[in-house]
Formats: structure tokens, sequence, C-alpha cells
């Protein structure tokens, strides 16, 4: 193998050595940088991270040991080779056992090239190696981490597909439980959307859906999750937010969809859209099988959705549980929804 211009670094006391190691080196196309003691060594890493570092053993106490530990414990430099230089092996046993596990090869004076080459160029050949697994590796776990990915995501808005909302649904329901917390569920519905895709054709009704996506997520906080639930209808999981911060993240996402004009295609043709949304906020009970919460949730904000549409669209409804709509029957204090939105939702 020849060097290739890779970067040599030697430390030695011995000047006879450093050049005749710089010499031979650089004869086969290695770059060299020759020093004579490891504080000189120090500096010249610091300007340029070098492939390989031959070492002479000779050093004693920070010139020596101490030189290898800090190289290696530096991240940039914690996997350069270094080559131990020695006169002897009983150096090596004057060494302390923990620069020993820095070392990565061994050469005994007096040195002769050819061995210098063969190890310098087995330790660029195992580097190449663990470069090449390491990027592997890397390739490996973007394309995990993009499939993944693709597992939870819908692909035309990039929100949550409705298999991993319910999952995490449940997992909320759960936190919610547990930590007696508020969890509401918002239902949103683009309205007459069927109207868009017949007028404009399902490109345009597919650009709607993106910008609309885009306009939730630009609108929920961090902890929400969104997700495309079927067709032009999306869901909204919002942890810990009582009904009335629920009410306020539906009325700015229906706000903001009102008031914005939406793309169809190419050729600047905008239009504007609303939405109908429906809220369903609770503590769930330890009582209920949270295997069974999730639908339930689901369903109710619904309801409430299906109600807004009755209402007229481009509103917000919220889902009133059948006592308590008794309750406030009995005392006059809300208005009469009809009888089937009762039987539907309770």
């Amino acid at each position: 193998m020849k060097g290739r211009g890779y970067y040599i670094v030697i430390i030695d006391g011995d000047k006879k050595i450093t050049r005749f190691l710089s010499k031979k080196l650089k004869e086969v196309g290695f770059t060299v940088r020759s020093v004579n003691n490891p504080r000189e060594a120090e500096e010249a890493i610091n300007e340029q991270i070098p492939d390989v570092i031959l070492i002479d053993l000779s050093f004693k106490d920070y010139e020596g040991n101490s030189f290898i530990s800090r190289i290696k414990s530096k991240p940039e430099c914690s996997q350069i080779p270094i080559i131990a230089l020695s006169g002897s092996f009983e150096s090596l046993e004057e060494c302390d056992f923990r620069q020993l596990l820095n070392l990565n090869d061994f050469i005994r004076k007096p040195i002769h090239i050819a061995e210098v080459l063969t190890r310098i160029n087995t330790q660029i050949k195992i580097m190449e190696i663990q470069n090449r697994l390491k990027q592997k590796n890397k390739e490996l776990m973007e394309k995990a981490s993009r499939l993944e990915q693709a597992v939870k995501t819908d692909e035309l808005t990039s929100l949550y597909n409705k298999k991993y909302i319910l999952e995490m649904l449940g997992a909320e329901i759960q936190r919610s439980v547990r930590y007696k917390k508020p969890l509401s569920v918002i239902m949103l519905d683009i309205d007459n959307f069927k109207s868009i895709n017949d007028t404009y054709g399902h490109l345009a009704g597919d650009n709607v859906l993106k910008q609309v996506a885009e306009i939730i997520r630009s609108s929920i906080r961090e902890i929400d999750l969104a997700g495309r639930y079927g067709g032009e209808e999306f869901v909204i999981v919002a942890p810990e937010t009582s009904l009335n911060g629920a009410l306020r993240l539906a009325e700015r996402i229906r706000y903001n969809v009102e008031n914005t004009r939406l793309h169809l295609d190419n050729k600047n043709k905008n239009i504007s859209a609303t939405i109908s949304a429906g809220v369903r906020c609770k503590i769930p009970s330890k009582a209920y099988d949270i295997s069974k919460e999730t639908k339930p949730l689901i369903d109710e904000a619904d309801a409430a959705l299906y109600q807004a549409k009755r209402n007229g669209k481009n509103r917000v409804e919220v889902f009133i549980p059948l006592e308590k709509r008794q309750h406030a029957e009995r005392n006059s204090k809300l208005r009469m929804y009809p009888k089937d939105f009762y039987r539907r939702s309770s």
C-alpha cells in the first residue's frame, strides 16, 4: 500500500531516527511531520489530526504516558492508531497498564523500514474498514429511521397516520389516568372538500390537504399530536389540555385556515377553505379499560364535529356527555340538540 497522502506524526527524541523515518515514509507517499518531544507533538496534532502516530516509549511521566492518555481522551483523536517505538520489551513493562491499552501496535528498535511500513499499513487498513463500517452503520440507521417514520406518518401530509395516532392516544390516556390531567381530542374536517375535488381536480385537493396539514402543524404545541384520520379528516391529541384550552386551539386552527389563501396548482390559482371541528375533553377514569377508552374519545369528538357540520360548518362544537346535557336541559341552561345527536353521542 502506498502512502496516498496519509498523515503521520513521528515523536522520537533521536533526530536520526525521525529523519530516517520521515525520508522513507515520504518516499512512499505519506505526509510526515516529525517532532522530538510530546509537547511539540501535541501542538502538531492540534494543528492537524494525523492518521497514525509513531511514538518512542522512552519519554517518561508527563511527556510520555500521560501524553498518550491526553491524546486518546480527545473525541477527535480517540480512534487514531498509536504505534509504540521502543528499544526493548522492558520499556513496555514500565508503561502504565492504561497506556498499553491505548497502544495499537509495537515496533522494537533497531527499526527496519519494511516492518514500519507493514505496521502502518495494517493500522490504516483497519482504520479504513472501521470507517466503512461506521458509514454503513450510519446509512442503515438513517434508513431504519426513514422506515420508522414512514410507518407512522401519512405519506401525503407528513402528519401522523391513523394507526399511529390511535396508539399514541392510548399512551396519552394512560398518562392522563396516572397523573389525573385532562386530555383533549379534536376532530377536524375540511368543509365542502368534495366540491373542491370535483371543481379543481384531485391534485388540487391534495394540495389543499397538505396546506391545511401545515396550518395544523404550525398551530399546535410541541407536545400535541396531529394526524390525518382519513380523507379530509384530521385529529389532534392535546395532552394536559383543559376544555377551554382545547377550544382555543381548535378555534385558532379554524381561524388560520379561514384566513389563509390556499394554492391549488402552479398556475397561481388560490381558494379559501374552512374547517369544522369537534372537541372532547375529559380525565379518563381508572374504572375504564384503557384499551377500550380510545374509540369512545374519538367517537365523541367526531360526534361534536358532526354537530358542527349540522350547525352550518366553519365552527367549533363541544361534545356534551349525556348526563350533563340532561342536567342542563332540566335547568334550561343549554340549547336543545336534535334527538339523533343525543343517540349518536351517548
